[in-house]
């Protein structure tokens, strides 16, 4: 975990353990995400370098109950995100049911969600979409 911060007794997968870290996290890359971007920018090196952030699941959209309620992994929808590189910028591809729960449009697989980028033409995906 990021600066040697402990993690809470509550765990990040409860209710208390998320309301705990979630400005932490949040903040932890956010500012050196920003950093690394400007810095690029400034150096005139953002139009030829990817940026890629992502990760291999999402969070459910809802608690779940119990001695320990929390949000558990959702492989059914993530968040990927690209800045330079030639990325264009405010753009959104596919999307989610009405809770979050699952894609249901566009959908991507993790595999696949950075060869979506120019960089990667005539890349055969190699996973079966569901």
């Amino acid at each position: 975990m990021g600066r040697g911060r402990a993690q809470p007794p509550a765990g990040r997968h409860t209710a208390r353990g998320c309301q705990a870290t979630q400005g932490g996290f949040a903040n932890e890359t956010d500012q050196p995400i920003g950093a690394l971007l400007a810095d690029l920018k400034q150096r005139g090196m953002l139009d030829e370098t990817l940026v890629v952030c992502g990760g291999e699941f999402g969070r459910l959209p809802v608690a779940q109950p119990g001695a320990a309620p929390g949000r558990d992994h959702n492989p059914n929808a993530f968040t990927t995100w690209f800045a330079g590189g030639g990325a264009k910028g405010g753009v959104s591809y596919g999307e989610t049911d009405e809770l979050g729960l699952r894609a249901v449009r566009n959908k991507v697989s993790v595999h696949d969600a950075a060869c979506h980028h120019p960089l990667f033409a005539g890349y055969r995906s190699r996973t079966a979409h569901r």
